[in-house]
Parts: C-alpha cells; sequence; structure tokens
C-alpha cells in the first residue's frame, strides 16, 4: 500500500469514529445512544421503586396476602408445637425408664 491509500484509509477509519461517536454521544453529548440508554435505566428504577410501593400498599389490603401470612405463622406454631410434643415424649420415656430402673433396684435389694 502507498502512503495515499493508507492515508485515504486512515481518514475513512476516522470518519467511521466520528459517525458512531455521534450516533453515541449525540451531537451536543446528551441525545444520542448513550443518553438514551441512561433514560431507559432510569425508568426501569422508578418503575421498581412504583412497583414495591404498589406491594406493599397491597400487602396491607388484601385478604389473600393477610390469609397466607396467617396460614404460614399457623404452620410454623404446629411446627414448633410438635417438636416440643415430641421432646415431651422423650422426656416421658426417660422418666419412666428411670422409675422403672427404680423398681428393679428396689426389688433386688
Amino acid at each position: 500500500m502507498t502512503n495515499d491509500e493508507i492515508s485515504e484509509r486512515l481518514s475513512e477509519c476516522h470518519a467511521e469514529f466520528r459517525e458512531l461517536a455521534v450516533d453515541y454521544w449525540g451531537i451536543n453529548k446528551d441525545n444520542g445512544k448513550r443518553a438514551e440508554i441512561i433514560a431507559l435505566v432510569e425508568d426501569l428504577y422508578k418503575t421498581k421503586n412504583l412497583m414495591k410501593d404498589y406491594v406493599a400498599k397491597r400487602a396491607e389490603t388484601c385478604y389473600g396476602l393477610k390469609a397466607l401470612e396467617k396460614l404460614e405463622k399457623e404452620n410454623s406454631d404446629m411446627k414448633i408445637a410438635k417438636i416440643n410434643g415430641n421432646y415431651q415424649v422423650t422426656a416421658t420415656l426417660i422418666a419412666q425408664l428411670l422409675t422403672l430402673a427404680g423398681v428393679v433396684l428396689v426389688a433386688l435389694k
């Protein structure tokens, strides 16, 4: 390649780069694709916050969610009662075994 061809190709590359830069940044550096992306991200955060607020308000007024929370609490209470009941049965069995051991020791004397 000659110097003229290299120079021409280099100027073409610079022109393509400027076109891409204008497309990305925009003419005023605030109206290109970058600005559109930033606006979309801001809209996404606004929408997320609106949805959080909606869900929080809906949770206060929704009977189904209240009933579901009540059922979940009852379920956890039942699990705790079952665990406590298992401990109670175990404690009763140990007490009966100790009583039996006491009776056997008294009988052996």
